[in-house]
């Protein structure tokens, strides 16, 4: 799109400057005005227009830089913000508003939410009495007293600037105010002991409803989002910490349920028995029963009643329960939509979702449809003989069930409907589908069982967002995730993100694309090459990647001089080896008979013991980076013992320049740049004569460009030097208040001398004495009147392997200059500080040493030097290539 002013510009030109010069030239000619007055004219004219031309230029060049440091900015307090930015279309963008019915809306979602007498009189008829023997074996769940070791533990978890609730208080104050925590346990005993105390308006959420797909005037289209306080989740996650160790102490979950349990693969885990038990059937020609099952508004659906009972039933803590309740009958929330509060609606059926306990009581809601499930012994057998079944998985409300044949699906159903229908639960029938396998094929059949029908042999269901029918089909999930992985990518690389943000963008939004399948679909090493050759090509496509760089320096980390990009070959195989090791360990008597017959069925082949190959390691490609005959001078230089490699590489941790410019930056390190040096004896282009196209000496290579031509040396190479040089004289100024305000150093020209306050600054100025000295012209001097000391002060951008010799050589040339000065000017010391750092921004240590002499700060200052060495040398070879 074009910005706003390059539109004003054009109007003013040819709107306002054209015509008026147009209107004085046709009053000069009936005046019969001489024709140099006329030129005259046209020459403003012309003027006017060159001016409106740099006015536009110089206001392009800030919307960019204005845009540049918004998107970072953005990027940088909240990424998942940004990333639903770069998701937003062109249509969504523009897309107008609907007027919508306020009150329908309320009316619809009150509805949802309010109680229904008749539902919770029918959670009585459950058959739960082989359940509840079960649970009279449980040793209970008792809390006297929250500790203060808990509460702390929970808050150090919280996000920063999460969203708050109605109360408008982040998370961060509560993490950092300390003190105050002792303080909070002491409410939370407190509240549970007396209820009332429990502040009511902690208890009140903050809900927007948030368009997903369909008809914008619809409020079923509309998911509800709520933002509750944060006290409030911080008290509800400490308990729910306590319940889900009980839990998991009692094994109360049961293992068909992966939706809350912390430290599992969760839905890849449930995907890895479906994949395995969907090929089983089809390998072994078995008949398969399988029914997908999606609930209506779950969460907001379940009633109070039967949530308390639960929670009786597992016999969690009396406190807990009675403290809950209370909460219960508090729960209240205010709906917004487009920026418009509708109203406020009393929670009376559902979950008060948006806090940490909400999930975990939800599954514990559902745990006893598990039991009956499995006690009904209708399952999928692995092997005919074989009496273990497998009858269902479950991620919290999305469920799947399996049967050997219609008739057992039927009554997996029925069992299914019974419990749901009792605790006020509907299914969403569009939502539901069937699919009947015989001898290993679907079947054409049509089957409906309670309003649900079966799919068709080319129609697809997405389980747990993976694409299936009989089967997972791994050829046409991977084009669709190679596809969204490069539209990502696209998406990243058009935005003005610096370095470092741009790689971590791609790492966490682009590459998280991909790594869902890891485990789950078959990736090919072939695939996972042509993955990571993708990325490459597109950052080559957008000048962030020079096609000849070295390409184990992209995927090292940053502190150890690479762009720190993920492998996406190295992530798949590390995640399905740990993914393996993992599920071997979590094998139970549920899931242990469908993993032995895992046959290369997943990736993972679960059924036998060998390894996966190891993924090439940080070390390895450092070693093969180093290894390299051009890519490794750099490396090698580097770690040079004389070379300070932690502060050569800040620039490239820190992460600040532009993607392009770092790419260039990165190229001319690893020697790629297009020399006729490397045309000839790299690339092997006989009819290249390797002769340098500016000072005509033969060898043109990149050193030749960066620091040996003597046709760049009077202007090129000095005003680089000068760049690094106004940076040293500017930290002096400050430090001894020379200057009111500092201007940047880059717009900066300083003078021959600066004299206040018994501090003088030379610049450039040789230094007369009545002796002859080769060498008295150094870069700066410094000279402190009143204490009698001076600096000498000379800076230099040489080569990487010429550091140690150039601050040598330095040191020993101003010498005489120093001994004449000290004699002369009557000073107790006189010191050389040579300032050296190389035209690829590599340091050595001794220049910490030096800048602490000065007494200037060593990081900021040092980190600006680099970036000017390494700016201007890029220029320079950009200007010298072109």
């Amino acid at each position: 799109m074009r910005s706003n002013f390059s539109i004003l510009s054009e109007y003013l030109r040819r709107n306002i400057t054209l015509s008026i010069v147009a209107k004085v030239e046709e009053i000069c000619r009936k005046a019969r005005i001489n024709r140099y007055d006329v030129n005259e004219i046209i020459l403003l004219r012309d003027t006017l227009q060159q001016k409106i031309k740099i006015k536009g230029a110089r206001l392009s060049r800030y919307n960019e830089a204005a845009k540049r440091k918004k998107q970072n900015n953005d990027f940088c307090r909240d990424q998942k913000r940004f990333y639903n930015k770069l998701k937003e279309t062109t249509n969504d963008n523009n897309h107008d508003e609907p007027e919508i019915n306020k009150q329908e809306f309320l009316d619809f979602w009150r509805n949802i939410w309010k109680r229904d007498p008749d539902h919770e009189d029918k959670i009585d008829e459950l058959p739960l009495e082989s359940i509840l023997d079960k649970t009279q074996n449980l040793p209970g769940f008792i809390c006297d007293r929250i500790l203060i070791d808990d509460v702390i533990k929970v808050i150090k978890s919280t996000s920063n600037w999460k969203s708050p609730g109605p109360e408008k208080v982040h998370n961060y104050w509560i993490k950092y105010f300390t003190s105050a925590h002792k303080h909070i346990t002491k409410c939370m005993n407190e509240c549970l002991t007396d209820n009332k105390k429990f502040p009511a308006f902690l208890i009140k959420g903050r809900t927007t409803l948030v368009f997903k797909t369909g008809n914008r005037l619809l409020a079923e289209t509309y998911r509800p989002i709520t933002c509750l306080s944060t006290l409030y989740k911080i008290f509800t996650n400490v308990i729910s910490n306590q319940i889900y160790k009980y839990c998991e102490e009692n094994d109360i979950i049961h293992e068909a349920q992966k939706g809350c349990i912390k430290k599992s693969l969760g839905c890849k885990h449930q995907l890895t028995i479906d994949a395995i038990v969907l090929k089983h059937a089809e390998r072994m020609k078995r008949n398969l029963s399988v029914c997908y099952l999606d609930y209506m508004k779950a969460y907001d659906s379940m009633p109070h009643k039967w949530l308390l009972q639960v929670l009786k039933m597992y016999k969690i803590c009396p406190k807990i329960i009675q403290f809950l309740e209370y909460l219960m009958k508090q729960w209240s929330i205010t709906i917004n939509l487009q920026n418009e509060t509708l109203g406020q609606v009393n929670i009376n059926k559902g979950i008060f979702q948006g806090d940490g306990f909400s999930s975990l009581w939800f599954c514990l809601g559902l745990n006893p449809l598990s039991m009956l499930l499995e006690e009904a012994n209708l399952g999928f057998r692995m092997k005919v003989k074989e009496n273990n079944r497998i009858s269902h998985l479950m991620y919290v409300d999305d469920i799947k069930l399996f049967a050997e044949n219609e008739n057992d699906l039927t009554k997996l159903i029925n069992i299914t409907k019974l419990f749901s229908d009792c605790i006020n639960m509907k299914f969403g029938l569009k939502k539901c589908a069937i699919i009947n396998i015989k001898k290993g094929k679907v079947s054409t059949e049509p089957v409906i069982i309670n309003g649900m029908s079966n799919l068709e042999q080319n129609e697809q269901y997405k389980y747990l967002g993976i694409l299936e029918n009989n089967k997972i089909d791994h050829m046409k999930l991977k084009s669709e995730l190679k596809e969204e992985y490069r539209k990502r990518v696209t998406k990243l690389l058009n935005t003005l993100l610096n370095e470092r943000n741009m790689i971590q963008a791609i790492n966490t939004w682009a590459v998280p694309a991909l790594t869902y399948s890891f485990g789950v679909i078959k990736w090919s090493e072939t695939d996972l090459e042509d993955l990571d050759r993708l990325t490459r090509t597109l950052l080559t496509k957008f000048r962030m990647l020079h096609p000849n760089s070295c390409v184990y320096r992209l995927y090292i980390s940053r502190d150890q001089g690479g762009r720190g990009l993920s492998n996406i070959k190295a992530l798949c195989m590390t995640q399905e080896m740990n993914m393996k090791k993992k599920l071997n360990h979590e094998q139970n008597d549920y899931t242990r008979e469908v993993f032995k017959c895992d046959k290369k069925y997943t990736p993972l082949n679960l059924s036998t013991e060998t390894e996966f190959k190891t993924p090439i390691s940080q070390n390895e490609l450092k070693s093969n980076w180093m290894s390299k005959p051009l890519h490794g001078k750099y490396p090698t230089s580097i770690n040079n013992p004389a070379i300070d490699k932690k502060s050569s590489l800040e620039w490239n941790k820190i992460g600040y320049l532009h993607p392009e410019t770092h790419g260039f930056v990165s190229a001319i390190q690893d020697k790629v740049i297009r020399t006729r040096n490397y045309e000839k004896h790299v690339m092997k282009m006989n009819d290249v004569i390797d002769v340098c196209r500016k000072c005509k000496r033969p060898g043109e290579s990149i050193e030749h460009v960066m620091n040996g031509c003597p046709m760049l040396a009077e202007n090129v190479y000095l005003g680089r030097h000068n760049q690094v040089a106004k940076l040293i004289y500017l930290e002096l100024t400050k430090q001894h208040q020379l200057l009111g305000n500092s201007p940047p150093y880059y717009k900066y020209s300083p003078s021959p001398v600066l004299e206040q306050n018994n501090i003088v600054l030379y610049w450039d100025r040789p230094i007369l004495s009545d002796r002859s000295i080769a060498h008295n012209r150094p870069d700066i001097i410094m000279i402190n009147k009143r204490e009698k000391y001076a600096y000498i002060i000379d800076i230099a951008v040489p080569l990487t392997h010429n550091i140690t010799k150039t601050e040598a050589e330095k040191i020993t040339k101003y010498e005489d200059l120093k001994e004449e000065i000290k004699r002369m000017w009557k000073l107790n010391k006189v010191d050389i500080v040579p300032i050296v750092i190389s035209s690829e921004g590599v340091i050595s240590k001794s220049l910490a040493k030096h800048l602490k002499t000065l007494n200037i700060k060593k990081s900021s200052c040092q980190r600006e030097m680099q970036k000017a060495a390494l700016l201007q040398t890029a220029h320079l070879i950009r200007k010298f290539l072109n």
